[in-house]
């Protein structure tokens, strides 16, 4: 099995913090260009964390 990947793909996991405990919401590979996007979806810092993975 052969796996191609490109250089400019990172995972991006998404955190629920809104209650007592973290929870993944989401979690992907995405490209670096829209990452930025994701940001913007999820911006409100009392309700998630986005965390890239390099």
């Amino acid at each position: 099995m052969t796996v191609n990947v490109e250089d400019n793909i990172v995972r991006v996991i998404i955190l629920d913090i809104s209650g007592i405990y973290v929870q993944i919401h989401n979690q992907g590979y995405f490209n670096s260009k829209t990452i930025e996007d994701v940001r913007q979806q999820y911006s409100d810092i009392k309700h998630w964390r986005v965390l890239v993975l390099d």
